[in-house]
């Protein structure tokens, strides 16, 4: 294995930081967030890219770029429009008189799954009515 400089990299081009990863993840199991601060092109991103693609058992890892985040609002609508899309518009769909104009904005790509979703939601408010 060669040492990388450039784009982030991922699999056999990951240079493994063994105690740096199970670091993160005693840090993740305590219940606790990661801040990876280094100097550029060090693998900070590499290394969030190895833990997305190798989650311990009952995790589910969320890299999201949060530079022009300033608010809690906007860093939970970005939580869930980046990972959340189809429950995020099928939620917009029931708050439209709300935001009327956020569930056009779904692509058509979103559209079946999304109309999947509300079928789902619609099945079980009648299971528990």
């Amino acid at each position: 294995m060669r040492i990388q400089t450039g784009n982030p990299v991922r699999g056999k081009e990951f240079f493994n930081r063994e105690k740096l990863i199970e670091q993160a993840w005693d840090l993740i199991e305590a219940g606790n967030h990661i801040l990876l601060a280094a100097p550029r092109r060090v693998g900070k991103t590499s290394v969030m890219y190895y833990l997305m693609d190798n989650p311990k058992d009952g995790y589910t890892i969320i890299y999201l770029i949060t530079q022009s985040v300033n608010n809690e609002n906007e860093f939970f609508r970005r939580i869930v429009t980046d990972r959340f899309k189809p429950v995020y518009y099928a939620l917009m769909y029931f708050m439209q008189k709300e935001y009327p104009n956020e569930y056009r904005k779904m692509g058509g790509e979103l559209k079946q799954t999304v109309e999947e979703v509300l079928q789902k939601i619609q099945q079980l408010a009648k299971d528990y009515d």
